[in-house]
């Protein structure tokens, strides 16, 4: 069941986490579910709920799995707890080296510490050990956008185009559409770091037609 709630994580489907985390947390009373419980409300704003979850966690850290440490130092990074995260992950990565959520949860923190080199080894490895993250893709192409190398940026967001159109048809509508949006801004970045004003001008008339045509 745990691993269904962090497939939920993968697929940022964030109400529905906070729905079965709940009902598995009211069922079981798993210290394994709090981190993820605390996660889906963070993502909802419900801030409050999020720390009262956090907290509980913290008493009971050494108790957690080392998977559910990862869970946590997510819920740290999506609030800016940055240096927490980082001393959550680098002793997990030690242990386990080939951990890809680990490996690229600290690839973001490294990112928002300015470490763009170590989070762009650890993004590149954490897609290598598990290519069916697609927000690895995404995160790789920011990475690359924030160093101007537009070729590897443009290389890492066409993996994660063709990715996704392998495995949609295993995920559910909302997912499709979130990913798909977040593409269509990444590659609108691209075009814009590039001076691409033509293809920028071509996207935007295709997508007033296709919106055109749903009245």
């Amino acid at each position: 069941m745990i691993k269904d709630l962090r497939e939920l994580v993968d697929i940022q489907q964030f109400k529905k986490l906070n729905k079965k985390a709940n009902k598995l947390w009211e069922d079981e009373k798993s210290l394994e579910v709090l981190p993820l419980l605390a996660l889906s409300l963070a993502h909802l704003k419900e801030y409050k709920k999020a720390f009262e979850y956090i907290q509980k966690c913290e008493q009971s850290l050494e108790e957690l799995s080392l998977d559910s440490k990862v869970d946590l130092a997510g819920v740290y990074a999506l609030l800016h707890r940055v240096e927490d995260a980082i001393s959550l992950l680098e002793p997990i990565i030690k242990k386990e080296p080939e951990h890809s959520l680990a490996l690229a949860r600290l690839s973001w923190c490294y990112f928002q510490v300015d470490k763009i080199d170590e989070a762009i080894k650890l993004y590149k490895k954490s897609s290598q050990i598990n290519s069916n993250r697609i927000p690895v893709y995404s995160g790789l192409a920011k990475l690359y956008l924030e160093e101007k190398d537009i070729f590897h940026a443009q290389e890492s967001l066409d993996k994660g185009v063709n990715h996704l159109s392998f495995i949609e048809n295993k995920m559910p509508d909302e997912a499709i559409e979130l990913f798909k949006t977040q593409f269509e801004e990444l590659q609108l970045n691209i075009w814009v770091v590039q001076d691409n004003f033509i293809s920028i001008e071509n996207y935007l008339v295709e997508k007033s037609s296709l919106d055109e045509e749903q009245y």
